[in-house]
């Protein structure tokens, strides 16, 4: 996996920034022993998480993409930017556009 350097006024710290947000939402404790997403819904949160940024092949969901013949591959290549706190979405980046996906795939380490 290669660093890379991103500067402060990049489009992706505004992703970055939200991603952080939901980080705390799911996983950040009380003291009352229930994390925020536990006080809204009544029940503990259990995503797949992915790192951010990271490369991951999603599924487009059926609104973004035209029709697909059955021999075409259904998985598209896109960087991971976070999770949508109101339908569960995982949120992907392309050179396209963004895209909201509810199946992920990560690559293998190398």
């Amino acid at each position: 996996m290669r660093a890379v350097k991103i500067h402060r006024n990049h489009p992706v710290i505004t992703w970055l920034v939200r991603y952080a947000a939901t980080l705390i939402t799911l996983f950040h404790v009380g003291a009352d022993g229930k994390t925020a997403m536990e006080r809204r819904r009544g029940k503990r949160s259990h995503p797949y998480l992915v790192k951010f940024g990271e490369k991951v092949n999603y599924k487009p969901l059926p609104g973004d993409v035209p029709k697909y013949c059955k021999l075409d591959d259904k998985f598209s290549e896109g960087v991971f930017l976070g999770i949508s706190q109101r339908n569960s979405e995982y949120i992907v980046g392309t050179p396209e556009g963004i895209f909201g996906s509810r199946t992920l795939k990560r690559f293998p380490y190398e």
